[in-house]
């Protein structure tokens, strides 16, 4: 599973809920180191919500055919690990 699926969930519940979870040791200010094992040079694919927004807008007035029919929407650039997990680091409890 992505890093991104149960990334922003985990740190809404906190860190005693991932210690538990995890069985990672909990520091005594609460706090854990948090690590992701990720391939050297792999990247994300983040989507702007707007982007999200219209991409869902337009498909929504296509015409629908009998059937299932799965849609993805991606951003057209990937984003190299190295450059989104600090940032995400940084503004982490």
């Amino acid at each position: 599973m992505p890093p991104a699926v149960w990334l922003a969930p985990a740190a809404r519940r906190g860190p005693r809920w991932l210690a538990r979870t995890t069985g990672a040791v909990l520091r005594p200010d609460e706090t854990l180191t948090l690590r992701l094992h990720l391939p050297r040079g792999s990247a994300m694919n983040f989507v702007p919500v707007d982007y999200a927004a219209d991409a869902a807008v337009r498909l929504a007035a296509r015409p629908v055919p009998p059937g299932v029919r799965t849609c993805h929407v991606v951003h057209l650039v990937d984003i190299p690990n190295d450059l989104w997990l600090p940032a995400v680091a940084s503004v982490l409890p």
